[in-house]
């Protein structure tokens, strides 16, 4: 059993998986219900983008110890999809975990604790307008008045996305009138050149949340 301070976070690069034979090796450590899964993807840059999150997670859980090539592996841990296409480990509540992946990185976060979480580029070529158009439909007013700029908008998405993956609600749960903010939670953004992470946890996950530190991962 993982201890409840337990926080990883993880990110790579997807570009990798351009390559066939390290996109061979990733997927052939999947489950077949991922692998299935993979499979559904037309858009090849997004598969491997869906495709090296989840091997950011097979990596996490190999570095808890946990034999990932063992036949019954997933059983054990009793992976399992919520109402809103959470994915959780029903045989093992103690380990805990969000995937998120956009254009040129991907992020697993694995705690001890519920967590959500989630990564975007921040896109600079989208007009300020259209980001308050898209901003009033999701954000809070204040919110709304504090987007100034791509960096400063996706700075708050990335919160409310790891907020409702933290709730299980999804994207169903961007409510404009939901103050994220306003306690109940813990959340913490981190920039990354031209990516913003934020990660969520319960509200006294403080502690362990105030200093993310992402490894980079090489899949």
């Amino acid at each position: 059993m993982i201890g409840k301070d337990y926080l990883k976070v993880y990110i790579a690069s997807p570009d990798s998986l351009d390559d066939p034979e390290t996109f061979r090796r990733v997927y052939s450590e999947f489950p077949d219900f991922r692998k299935e899964k993979t499979g559904r993807y037309n858009n090849t840059a997004v598969r491997n983008q869906s495709a090296a999150a989840f091997g950011l997670l097979i990596h996490g859980l190999k570095k808890l110890g946990f034999q990932m090539t063992a036949p019954d592996i997933w059983n054990e841990l009793g992976f399992a999809i919520g109402e809103h296409d959470k994915p959780y480990f029903a045989n093992r509540p103690d380990i805990c975990f969000s995937l998120s992946h956009t254009k040129g990185c991907v992020l697993c976060v694995i705690s001890g604790v519920n967590c959500g979480c989630d990564i975007e580029r921040i896109d600079r070529r989208t007009g300020t307008d259209e980001l308050l158009r898209i901003a009033k439909r999701v954000f809070t007013d204040r919110e709304r008045d504090s987007v100034t700029d791509a960096e400063s908008f996706y700075r708050i998405w990335t919160r409310r996305e790891a907020y409702v993956k933290y709730t299980g609600e999804g994207i169903a749960g961007m409510d404009p009138e939901l103050d994220i903010e306003s306690g109940g939670v813990c959340l913490q953004t981190v920039s990354m050149e031209s990516h913003l992470i934020s990660v969520c946890l319960p509200e006294d996950g403080y502690r362990i949340i105030r200093e993310i530190k992402p490894e980079v991962v090489r899949l």
